[in-house]
């Protein structure tokens, strides 16, 4: 169940802009496939390309400081790595996996698994061993669909590359994976 403040966020955004589809999430949901857990965590509000400035003032109206629209690598390292505690605004995917936690919508384990391992720079502390640790963990504590995991993968153009990792990078077995 998502914390009382992506709670309260969930309900801003919603009272704000109720025909938008959006998903708001903390990157604390993959703490506990880690090895290594990070200080810190971004809250991040994935919404509809259209809606990302609207969202951002929105936001920033809100008295939310730290917010980041869509941020590049640069803004990245000199930004919302230094922030104490930032919400980052992405565009939602068309056709993300998501799901009902409670009253807030929430991205589904394999959209999480595809977005980590696509987006390295937003999430540099999820890289290098810790990924496979991630896929390692969330494979043995829960039912991962490959069907779904793949056709994500597919909408963010990152089939082929993620495939190969799970293949080498992992202790999936491949009998279970390959469609």
């Amino acid at each position: 169940m998502p914390n009382n403040s992506l709670q309260r966020l969930d309900r801003k955004l919603a009272g704000a802009f109720q025909e938008l589809n959006y998903c708001v999430w903390s990157t604390n949901l993959i703490s506990e496939f880690m090895l290594h857990i990070p200080g810190r965590s971004l809250t991040i509000v994935e919404v509809e390309k259209d809606a990302l400035e609207p969202v951002y003032y929105f936001l920033k109206d809100q008295k939310y400081p730290e917010v980041f629209p869509d941020p590049d690598k640069k803004e990245i390292a000199r930004y919302v790595n230094e922030a104490e505690s930032p919400i980052v605004i992405l565009p939602l995917i068309t056709k993300a996996p998501l799901r009902r936690r409670g009253k807030v919508t929430t991205p589904t384990l394999e959209k999480l698994l595809v977005d980590i391992f696509c987006e390295k720079d937003l999430y540099a502390a999820f890289q290098g061993n810790e990924l496979s640790h991630i896929f390692n963990t969330a494979y043995s504590r829960y039912v991962i669909d490959f069907t779904r995991l793949y056709q994500y993968a597919r909408r963010r153009h990152r089939y082929e590359a993620l495939k190969s990792f799970i293949s080498e990078k992992t202790e999936i077995s491949p009998v279970l994976y390959y469609d």
